[in-house]
């Protein structure tokens, strides 16, 4: 459903999705740099604040 409005958004409304979170996974490829960036940044910051995998085996 996002696909077929995506193409009718201007940079700025998909860099403010990108500012928002929403839409990573797609705002990544984006053709406009500024937004790519925003993105890309965003789903760092997501990988940073998971927990670990195995938390109980780093308690000890």
């Amino acid at each position: 459903m996002f696909m077929n409005i995506y193409k009718f958004l201007t940079v700025d409304e998909r860099l403010e999705l990108a500012k928002q979170g929403r839409c990573i996974k797609k705002l990544i490829n984006d053709p406009d740099r500024r937004v790519r960036d925003e993105a890309l940044e965003h789903d760092l910051n997501i990988l940073i604040d998971d927990p670990p995998l195995f938390e109980e085996n780093t308690r000890k």
